[in-house]
């Protein structure tokens, strides 16, 4: 039975209907009338989706924190995992260099078989240029970092010894191999 508050009698049943509410169980009274709260004949849907909303609201804080903590960690694991990867490659290039330095001062003792004489330097540029691309799973400040602290190491070894020479106009630091060994 539907109510229309236009009705002259609305009144009179609307009134008769809040005396038998008390008696009845799961109802509720709104600003647009009465409503069942009875969880009864909810589908399995709409029940999963009111625990789920219950449980959200309910431990809201504990779910904020646990994200933000979870965050945290995660920016902490990256963190590690490129500073691992980065002294990983680090050594990789260091001891890449030392054996390509040594090589080049070896193949220069014995020349090439045609008389004539191998390079004896290798410019750094150039193995900068042929080991940076293998860098690629870094940033770009990773990158330059990196190159920078091979530098430094290569650079402080005292078999090899630097040098800053004209080739074709242009200056470029150069290493060699030094030892006698």
């Amino acid at each position: 039975l539907l109510l229309d508050r236009n009705d002259a009698n609305h009144d009179y049943f609307w009134n008769r209907v809040k005396l038998l509410v008390p008696s009845m169980v799961n109802i509720r009274e709104t600003k647009h009338g009465l409503r069942s709260t009875s969880l009864h004949h909810l589908t399995f849907r709409c029940r999963l989706k009111r625990f789920f909303m219950t449980i959200l609201l309910r431990y809201k804080i504990y779910w904020l924190c646990l994200s933000l903590l979870l965050t945290f960690l995660s920016f902490v694991f990256h963190r590690v995992n490129q500073l691992i990867r980065r002294n990983e490659h680090h050594h990789r290039l260091v001891a890449d260099i030392l054996k390509k330095l040594q090589r080049q001062a070896k193949d220069n003792g014995n020349g090439n078989g045609n008389g004539i004489q191998a390079q004896k330097y290798i410019p750094k540029i150039h193995l900068r240029d042929f080991y940076l691309p293998q860098l690629n799973d870094l940033t770009r400040d990773s990158r330059k970092t990196v190159w920078n602290s091979v530098v430094k190491e290569v650079e402080q070894n005292s078999n090899v010894k630097v040098d800053d020479i004209e080739v074709n106009g242009d200056i470029m630091r150069v290493w060699t191999w030094n030892s006698g060994f």
